[in-house]
């Protein structure tokens, strides 16, 4: 659904209840418009909006704590794979396949990610002049963050 549409959509719908609200008004009992009753309804709206801010605090610690799990379990990843080349590199020669197996996987995981990431849309803040200069940043994030032992010029 097209977010036009549906912002449309909820205009209408609040416009309609607040014809509904006035037309109601009219046909109320004049004791349900007393300050008393004028004051349980603030405190209800009230009630509504903290529950409603409470609840898109909560979603928004969530998707945060999510992203940041991610992004640990990542960083870790890439510092133990940099690790176990590093001591695979202290073997020397013998270790030499070992290395070139591990690489060829990270390669190809690294690949995997930036293809997942490819079908992202990204835009470019206001502040570079072209798109090719900000890909190029993206690009050099990713190498640095996600392979840091690969030679990422390739």
């Amino acid at each position: 659904m097209n977010t036009t549409l549906a912002a449309l959509i909820v205009f209408g719908c609040l416009v309609g209840a607040i014809l509904l609200g006035r037309a109601l008004r009219r046909l109320l009992p004049e004791d349900h418009l007393t300050a008393d009753s004028r004051d349980t309804i603030k405190l209800a709206m009230g009630l509504v909006a903290t529950m409603t801010a409470l609840v898109l605090g909560l979603l928004v610690s969530s998707a945060k704590g999510a992203y940041d799990t991610k992004r640990s379990e990542v960083i870790q990843m890439a510092a133990k794979v940099a690790f176990l080349d590093r001591v695979l590199g202290l073997y020397g020669q013998e270790a030499a396949e070992a290395r070139a197996g591990i690489r060829e996987t990270v390669e190809e995981a690294v690949r995997q990610i930036s293809a997942a990431a490819q079908r992202v849309v990204f835009r470019c803040p206001a502040t570079f002049t072209t798109d090719a200069e900000c890909r190029a940043l993206v690009e050099a994030a990713w190498c640095e963050q996600a392979a840091l032992w690969l030679d990422c010029d390739a």
